[in-house]
């Protein structure tokens, strides 16, 4: 079959109703799907007034009470699962992340441990699942605690508490299990339970996961789009008006209400979250919104796939479904590893534009507010007792280029950090309206930062890319005006034939314009940009800055971090230069390029302009 076949939504559909079919066939009765028509056929006639005839009490039960309402908690149990890796996978920004990392599998399963050895799961069929998604939330709990009063900011630092919470609760759970050891009938109903499975669900439990799963997907789908933000950098994400504190509290709270559900009423069944995502990321691309509808389709297939092998497999004895999942999966995570080593990126799907865009008749606006003044008030940086950054105040005159030169380990890019409030400390006024003060919508939509080109996590289309940086005004569901935006900011940059690319698979130079075409599709006034020019050859060079530099004439203020003093020269309207954490800021760049300006702020940097003047002369 073609790739674009696999990638297409009636493929899913397709092979998801067909193994729907083949789950109701399969089974130890010996009943097939010729029954099961001749009883439906039965009752259809029975209903619409005809003569009604005796049904088949053994096929009734057969498919009324024990294959249906198994292939619904199967197929629901795995459309969970690969919802919660898909956000699990974007939240810690990793395609190896389970949704098990956070330790909501390990809470559930002892909350379950412990009912049956209180022995209520032994007498009340409702106790096991109420026990089991009882501890899954408790741990989920003890994590969004850590996550806001323990100021665990970082998603590195989540995972680690994830870890050990997991590992806390496995301990626990062993721990019980020891003290049953002797207790044969109870050790075996606990260890089956362990194992994952549908043997045995019924209509009663369907509620029970039907719920926590619906709203689960929904939180999941409402956070899509930030997440893939969050995929590209931390401070990507922030710049673009995200709060991430509570971007992972609603990511745990969808995860622990997925896998929690799942946990109590089917047991662990593993690496079903890491293994769907995974595939599916490789046919239908990283963007979260597409690929959360196909994981959740694919992993409905997937798991109803693995009940009929429990059932064709196991013979009298059913094989428990966690079984199979983890023989699968094993071989599986070995195997992307080794790829990995390989291939660092995946192929993006092609990203087509909404049809009612027309790209030949687009052009790009100035900004809604022109960014007629910045003033900033003792910025400075420490890094533990060392000062990286001293105090700096000046006031920066809108619609113009300012360029932040000085020499590698100066401090640029932390004063950048500092304009744009990642780092240190200090106030920075826009109109006389201090930027802490206002939302982070508001100052996404003043503000866009953008850093230096990094690889990203995930092979994200460039297209998807670039439109993040329209987030700040569409808030997740872009509209035609954010489509026809970031049209217009592809065509300026020379971008359509790299619509659906992966950027992990762009030269440096490439990637670089693609973030430079992110930044400028937000529209914000004030756009601050470290190493605009890095990795593009002299004729990028030469076209990205005199792109800037017409931008600041319409309105825009471009404040860039540069090496090449040339380029500075010829484009800067003001300068900022910074020694060894000192700043000075000169309102007239033609104070700075002259020899004398040069050997005041840096005598090596007049020696190097000295030496791009005599080379350009032998040109």
């Amino acid at each position: 079959m073609s790739k674009n076949f696999l990638r297409h939504d009636s493929f899913c559909l397709l092979h998801g109703a067909g193994l729907l079919l083949l789950s109701l066939h399969v089974g130890s009765s010996g009943l097939g799907l010729a029954e099961l028509l001749a009883l439906l056929r039965d009752w259809l006639v029975c209903q619409l007034g005809g003569a009604c005839i005796a049904v088949d009490p053994l096929a009734a039960v057969v498919w009324g009470e024990l294959r249906l309402p198994r292939t619904l908690i199967a197929a629901l149990c795995g459309g969970a699962l690969a919802a919660a890796g898909v956000v699990s996978q974007g939240l810690f920004r990793n395609a190896l992340a389970s949704p098990a990392v956070l330790g909501t599998s390990s809470g559930g399963g002892f909350g379950a441990v412990l009912a049956f050895y209180g022995g209520a799961a032994l007498h009340h069929w409702y106790s096991l699942p109420l026990a089991a998604f009882v501890g899954a939330l408790l741990v989920t709990a003890l994590v969004i605690i850590l996550a806001q009063r323990c100021l665990i900011a970082s998603t590195e630092h989540l995972l680690l508490a994830g870890f050990a919470i997991n590992t806390f609760c496995g301990a626990l759970t062993s721990f019980v299990i020891f003290l049953l050891i002797e207790e044969h009938y109870r050790i075996s109903s606990v260890l089956h339970w362990l194992f994952g499975g549908f043997d045995g669900k019924g209509w009663p439990h369907i509620p029970l996961l039907l719920l926590p799963c619906l709203v689960g997907i929904m939180l999941c789908y409402r956070i899509c789009v930030r997440l893939d933000a969050l995929c590209l950098r931390e401070e990507v994400a922030r710049s673009l008006g995200i709060n991430l504190v509570r971007l992972r509290v609603v990511a745990i709270v969808a995860i622990a209400l997925l896998i929690g559900s799942t946990v109590a009423v089917a047991g662990a069944l593993p690496f079903v979250g890491l293994m769907i995502p995974h595939v599916c990321r490789m046919f239908y691309g990283a963007g979260h919104r597409n690929l959360l509808g196909k994981s959740i389709l694919n992993g409905m297939s997937f798991t109803l796939l693995v009940d009929v092998l429990t059932r064709w497999l196991g013979g009298v004895r059913e094989l428990d479904a966690g079984i199979i999942t983890a023989l699968l999966g094993g071989p599986f995570f070995l195997l992307v590893l080794l790829q990995q080593n390989r291939h660092r990126a995946y192929v993006a799907a092609p990203h087509t534009p909404p049809s009612h865009v027309h790209a030949a008749t687009l052009s790009l606006s100035p900004p809604h507010t022109p960014c007629l003044k910045l003033e900033l008030k003792n910025l400075q940086a420490t890094l533990g007792a060392r000062k990286i950054l001293s105090p700096f105040s000046c006031v920066l005159a809108g619609q113009k280029f300012i360029s932040v030169l000085g020499c590698n380990g100066a401090g640029k890019t932390t004063l950048l950090r500092c304009l744009v409030g990642l780092a240190g400390e200090g106030q920075v006024l826009m109109q006389g309206q201090a930027l802490t003060t206002m939302t982070a919508g508001s100052r996404a939509r003043l503000l866009t930062w953008i850093p230096e080109s990094q690889l990203p996590v995930f092979a994200f289309s460039v297209y998807e890319v670039v439109l993040l940086g329209r987030y700040a005004w569409h808030q997740g569901t872009p509209r035609a005006h954010d489509h026809a935006h970031t049209e217009a900011t592809l065509q300026l940059l020379g971008l359509q034939n790299f619509r659906g690319r992966a950027v992990n698979t762009l030269s440096a130079g490439e990637r670089q314009r693609v973030l430079l075409a992110r930044g400028l599709n937000s529209g914000s006034p004030l756009l601050v940009i470290d190493e605009p020019t890095a990795a593009l050859d002299h004729q990028q060079e030469q076209l990205v800055l005199r792109w800037l530099h017409q931008l600041t004439r319409q309105g825009y203020t471009v404040i860039a971090a540069l090496h090449n003093l040339q380029l500075a020269q010829h484009y800067s309207d003001s300068v900022v230069h910074i020694e060894a954490g000192v700043a000075k800021f000169f309102p007239d760049a033609r104070q700075v390029f002259t020899h004398r300006g040069i050997n005041a702020t840096s005598p090596s940097a007049a020696d190097l302009l000295r030496h791009d003047d005599a080379r350009s002369s032998l040109r």
